[in-house]
């Protein structure tokens, strides 16, 4: 069975296209609200008598090395002509999707966001001057972070978020020696949470809030910081790949 952690995996490496053709794999359906998922997750090497079997592999059938993301027409095509596409080539072609993905990431961050499903790329935040920057004059902050699972993860990741929580408000007031001294304290911050296994990502963008009775706040200009683990699966080169909630609250 493929886990929940090597489909978030697959789907964030293919970024949500074909390996082969490209086309998106969510998809709106017309007049509804709905979603339709057309993407298979398929074996590379097939297990038993299956396309590509291969009685002697040794990995895991399941796991992300033997699974390419493909729409139904090549995954039909790819296992009908198993002599047009074995295992060295469907691996292949996955390599050079994969390679695409994140150069075309790194030269674009918005080149796979999709407002419809309310999916962002997150930057990756290595600096206290780029945090900064990322914060300050932000109507709404929207912290958030991967399980943490120790004291020390708790005390670092909860001490960092208040404190940027506590000088968001004022950073725009900050002269010039206060906002130098302020970076390099969030230099030294970022450095002690990428040491403790954790990456920085943000993102500031427009989002609409409701309060907790549903009613309509408006849009805001929103600062969103993510703490993510090193071997988060939506990790791409630089970026992360991030899915809001499409209904977010905001408590006044």
């Amino acid at each position: 069975m493929i886990s929940d952690r090597t489909r978030k995996i697959l789907w964030s490496k293919s970024g949500n296209l074909c390996a082969l053709c490209r086309i998106e794999l969510v998809q709106d359906v017309e007049n509804t609200s709905e979603k339709l998922v057309i993407g298979m997750e398929c074996h590379i090497i097939s297990k038993r008598n299956g396309p590509r079997s291969d009685q002697k592999y040794n990995g895991d059938y399941d796991g992300y090395e033997n699974l390419i993301l493909l729409c139904p027409n090549d995954h039909k095509k790819i296992d009908g002509l198993v002599e047009n596409y074995p295992t060295s080539k469907l691996r292949l072609l996955k390599s050079n999707h994969e390679a695409w993905i994140k150069t075309t990431l790194e030269q674009n961050p918005s080149a796979f966001a999709n407002d419809r499903l309310n999916i962002k790329s997150l930057e990756r935040i290595n600096s206290g001057r780029h945090l900064f920057e990322l914060v300050r004059g932000a109507h709404v902050f929207d912290f958030n972070h991967d399980d943490l699972f120790t004291e020390d993860e708790a005390e670092l990741i909860g001490s960092f978020f208040e404190d940027l929580q506590d000088n968001g408000d004022i950073l725009s007031d900050m002269g010039y020696s206060e906002t130098a001294k302020y970076e390099i304290h969030l230099n030294q911050e970022i450095k002690k949470i990428l040491e403790l296994g954790f990456i920085l990502y943000g993102i500031r963008r427009n989002a609409r809030y409701w309060d907790g009775s549903g009613n309509e706040l408006g849009e805001f200009d929103t600062a969103t910081v993510v703490a993510a683990r090193k071997d988060h699966p939506a990790i791409i080169g630089n970026f992360l790949i991030a899915k809001f909630k499409p209904r977010s609250k905001l408590y006044l």
